[in-house]
């Protein structure tokens, strides 16, 4: 899920990296299985509550870092090509594909009218929606990254800005946009689950890859404050109007904030544990939502089976890890 250079004795390692990875799929999880109940702004399921739709608001740091931090590395690193790039993402998203086509076919396909309905719902799916689950984050990614590193830097950063607008318009603040065919183009496409959600934040690892600036210390605390201040009352006064609150403006800054802090703060940490947690982190972003269908049965609060189903899928994930070293083909699902 995020590319970049295994941690080696003669190599570049930023611990602090790879250690919020693995916190920010576990914020991935929070976000899916509504630890506190379900959101009390959309009539879903279950006991409703605002804590929930707070909660998860904060959590969304994690798919912005990700696709910030996949950006930094590759063109901090260069350790690989953007074909190379390209291939690894395209082998992830091959092998779960698969792995999920069973789930994929029955739940999704199987209702389509004919082929022609089948392959165009299949070009909607792999372009920016899911085809299985999470699915539309690894499409996303390769999509960003093409347009990143192909693009001038001006050209960059001035389309980097209209996906930011047209990805908050189709989230936190979809309320805003006056009825008509824009409106409803934005809900039908959803762009903050697409490469439009992905393009900001790649474009935003790239110039900080690229950069050699340095921040004051004294600016981080105020920075952050002020970042949660914003997402704050962003989620409070925009929720009742919002289509989904994957997006919104404290985001970026939040997400530059954690760029710069986790790719400059330095600590003594074991690197195995650590290579663990950032190569954990791909298989708990893409198992959890396929194991939820396992816990969401039990006869128990939310709160239950999100606990459950954290332990199952750190549990599954360790398991791949360990059987990967003597079954090779594994490797391909990380």
């Amino acid at each position: 899920m995020t590319m970049g250079k295994s941690p080696q004795s003669n190599a570049i390692w930023y611990p602090a990296v790879d250690l919020f990875k693995f916190i920010a799929a576990l914020l991935v999880v929070v976000i899916h299985a509504h630890p506190f109940g379900y959101d009390a702004f959309t009539s879903g399921q279950g006991p409703a509550t605002s804590t929930t739709y707070y909660v998860t608001s904060l959590c969304r740091i994690a798919v912005p870092f990700f696709f910030a931090i996949s950006s930094f590395l590759f063109f901090k690193l260069g350790t690989y090509t953007i074909a190379q790039f390209v291939k690894r993402l395209l082998l992830l998203y091959v092998t779960w594909f698969v792995i999920e086509l069973p789930v994929v076919w029955l739940s999704r396909l199987v209702s389509c009218d004919g082929i022609a309905e089948m392959v165009w719902v299949l070009i909607q799916w792999v372009l920016w929606r899911n085809t299985f689950y999470a699915s539309w984050f690894i499409s996303a990614l390769i999509f960003g990254m093409l347009f990143t590193h192909y693009a001038s830097r001006r050209i960059a950063i001035l389309i980097a800005i209209m996906c930011a607008v047209i990805a908050c318009l189709g989230s936190l603040y979809h309320g805003l946009l006056p009825d008509g065919l824009a409106k409803e183009f934005i809900h039908w496409f959803n762009p903050a689950n697409s490469f439009v959600m992905a393009i900001p934040f790649c474009v935003m690892g790239r110039l900080v890859a690229e950069s050699s600036f340095t921040i004051q210390r004294w600016v981080l605390p105020i920075g952050a404050l002020a970042s949660l201040a914003l997402g704050t009352c962003e989620v409070v006064y925009l929720a009742p109007m919002r289509m989904n609150g994957d997006c919104f403006i404290a985001l970026f800054p939040t997400t530059f904030l954690l760029l710069v802090v986790t790719t400059t703060v330095r600590f003594n940490a074991s690197k195995s544990i650590l290579t663990w947690c950032r190569k954990a982190s791909i298989l708990i972003y893409l198992l959890h939502c396929y194991l939820q269908v396992i816990t969401k049965h039990l006869p128990c609060n939310d709160m239950v089976k999100f606990v459950a189903l954290l332990i199952i899928t750190l549990l599954s994930a360790a398991i791949i890890l360990k059987l990967s070293k003597r079954y090779k083909l594994l490797k391909l699902m990380y």
